[in-house]
């Protein structure tokens, strides 16, 4: 049986003051409130009918307000599904069924992997990196024109499992690299891509039972609280940190690189680290791109470069869509959010990486998680046009004092 969210709300809270989001925190700890989002402005959270009266009343004693963004979280859910249709004559003749025009069942994609794997296997290959908790493959798609020089991007997606909309724009940028290989540009063919669409596959095929499930499926033992699940973008070995909140949709995991669903991802970035590769993590939502670090105020010594490289994506995406994306590092982005040890990004730059990025896709906050299948294809079209930037900026003959950013 679905889990259902009938008569929940998704609210926004402005910030003013460290306290404010303390209290936050203590209504989210009493299980009064889920929090989607926290910047260092406002706090997006789910809210239950039944608890609305209890989170009005605390606001109001700490003159604090809202606005709701979301009426309906249910029926917003009921709008948007996993695409499971069967197969029809133009699926047939193209030989798979993903289309961006729904959020693609685990089964599509997988499809789709081993579509590119028969039909492209000339730049195309697939390799099982690992495995989840439930034994699901974690799949990589490796792109390459086989030039032992090309310069490495990991791509991946789908740490969290109610980001679908994360999952289709990996998915968009790998269809449009293989398909139309031929017609790159050369920045984009002198690279190797390794793409991971899908990191955590039990808990994307669990957001069919539960839409707004975030973590993998590892079952914790009962007497540690009953719950279930660890954040895989908590459990990366860079100052991790162990909790004992066991049901808290941040736990982080027994010990850093705990979860299977990384170790394959862990041992591939370690073995490319030494050849001037970039990172990209994609997730939503938020309209934002963040570098290190996450865990410390303290800048990175190549926040210089971090930033520019940033403001380029930000206003590739801009030039494509009108979309705007906030950039900065991940401390600044979430100054009040203090759960930000463990993170995909701080551990792959603290490895020497110096190209680590993360996105947070569409939108800012009035759909959230549960954002539109008529956002997938310009979603994938802005951050594909980011994707673009990066691989330039990584060719040696690109000059950056030969052109300067208009975000700056």
């Amino acid at each position: 049986m679905r889990v259902p969210y009938d008569d929940a709300q998704v609210w926004r809270t402005m910030l003013r003051h460290r306290h404010e989001y303390k209290i936050m925190q203590q209504l989210e700890s009493h299980a009064e409130i889920s929090i989607w989002k926290i910047t260092r402005t406002h706090v997006d959270y789910l809210v239950h009918s039944k608890h609305m009266s209890v989170v009005e009343q605390m606001l109001v004693e700490n003159n604090m307000t809202y606005i709701v963004l979301i009426e309906d979280v249910e029926l917003n859910i009921r709008n948007t599904v996993m695409s499971t249709e069967s197969w029809a004559d133009d699926t047939l003749r193209i030989g798979h069924r993903l289309n961006w025009k729904k959020f693609p069942s685990l089964e599509v994609i997988n499809e789709y992997i081993q579509y590119l794997k028969e039909n492209y296997a000339s730049i195309c290959t697939i390799k099982t990196i690992g495995y989840s908790i439930e034994n699901r493959p974690i799949q990589l798609v490796h792109v390459t024109n086989g030039d032992p020089s090309n310069k490495p991007i990991v791509i991946i997606s789908g740490q969290h499992a109610r980001e679908w909309i994360g999952i289709t724009t990996s998915l968009y940028i790998l269809n449009n690299l293989v398909t139309k290989f031929d017609k790159q540009p050369e920045y984009m063919k002198n690279k190797d891509w390794y793409i991971v669409p899908v990191v955590n596959p039990d808990g994307y095929l669990y957001t069919t039972y539960d839409r707004l499930w975030r973590k993998n499926r590892r079952m914790i033992q009962e007497n540690k609280g009953g719950c279930s699940g660890v954040d895989v973008n908590r459990n990366w070995d860079k100052s991790w940190e162990h909790s004992l909140d066991y049901c808290s949709e941040t736990y982080s995991g027994s010990k850093p690189f705990s979860e299977p669903e990384l170790q394959g991802l862990r041992d591939l970035i370690e073995n490319l680290r030494g050849n001037d590769m970039a990172f990209l993590d994609i997730h939503s939502y938020g309209q934002l791109i963040g570098y290190p670090w996450g865990y410390t105020h303290t800048l990175s010594q190549n926040v210089e470069t971090l930033k520019y490289i940033a403001a380029g994506m930000s206003e590739a995406a801009f030039n494509a869509t009108k979309h705007k994306y906030e950039y900065n590092s991940i401390y600044k982005l979430f100054p009040h959010y203090d759960h930000i040890n463990g993170v995909s990004i701080d551990w792959v730059h603290s490895l020497g990486v110096m190209r680590t990025f993360v996105i947070e896709c569409r939108d800012t906050g009035y759909q959230g998680f549960t954002v539109g299948e008529d956002q997938i294809e310009e979603n994938g079209i802005e951050i594909l046009a980011a994707v673009r930037f990066l691989a330039k900026d990584m060719d040696p003959q690109v000059m950056r004092s030969n052109y300067r950013h208009s975000w700056f």
